[in-house]
């Protein structure tokens, strides 16, 4: 890109430029972890790695850590009744 282009260019024009130029980045980011995960799975044996956020996470990328559904379970009760304590107290 030229400068002229550059200063031709509207506020919008060129955030889409930037958001298209980041997500040209993140896919080549993805691609090289892919190819990383299929190079290490040749030699992995019987236990080949199934999701290659493992080998790195992007901060794009949500956590990864499981909840078992217990845990979700309870945390979704004592939720509750937070909110029932509140309704008493508020009389709602």
């Amino acid at each position: 890109m030229t400068e002229e282009e550059f200063w031709g260019m509207t506020p919008r024009v060129f955030f889409n430029a930037v958001e298209g130029f980041e997500s040209l980045r993140k896919t080549d980011l993805e691609v090289a972890r892919l190819q990383t995960l299929c190079n290490i799975n040749v030699w992995a044996g019987k236990d080949p790695i199934t999701d290659p956020r493992i080998l790195w996470k992007y901060p794009w990328e949500k956590d990864i850590s499981r909840v078992s559904a217990k845990d979700t379970i309870e945390r979704g009760k004592r939720f509750g009744d937070k909110l029932e304590r509140i309704k008493i107290r508020h009389g709602k």
